[in-house]
């Protein structure tokens, strides 16, 4: 039985506003969501400053999702 092959990781595209940065340009207070070639040698992440934990106010919509009686 042959497994199947896995998906190819997904290039997310910059928010219009933002100016993608590299790994080392991560600071506490800028955004961590990869933008760019999803796990490549050039992965970026959008960099814009942080609304909520580790993301800006756009992506941390996409990355919490509010659940009915769960307190956070």
């Amino acid at each position: 039985m042959n497994a199947l092959p896995l998906p190819k990781p997904v290039a997310w595209a910059p928010l219009p506003d933002s100016t993608p940065i590299s790994l080392l340009d991560l600071t506490a207070h800028t955004c961590n969501w990869p933008v760019g070639d999803a796990g490549g040698a050039q992965q970026m992440f959008c960099g814009l400053q942080v609304a909520r934990k580790r993301f800006c106010s756009d992506h941390a919509a996409r990355a919490y999702v509010k659940t009915i009686g769960v307190e956070e």
